[in-house]
């Protein structure tokens, strides 16, 4: 499949957000209380692969699909 990066999905709680940049990596927005924070990851071990393969397809409803506007606004 070919991709056009980035691609944004969101977790189906709503508390973490995911800019996909490319097959091998995304950056994660993390509520955890008050606080966001950001994390950069570079899919270097093969269940980082499969979490960015299955975010892509938003797999069984855990990922959903979300936007640009969704990222930059989550605080």
């Amino acid at each position: 499949m070919n991709y056009e990066f980035p691609i944004y999905r969101k977790l189906s709680n709503g508390k973490v957000y995911y800019k996909i940049n490319s097959l091998r990596e995304f950056e994660e927005k993390q509520k955890i209380g008050v606080r966001v924070y950001l994390y950069v990851i570079k899919a270097e071990q093969y269940p980082e692969m499969l979490k960015i393969q299955d975010m892509l397809l938003c797999f069984e409803g855990i990922y959903l699909e979300s936007t640009d506007v969704d990222w930059d606004h989550f605080i």
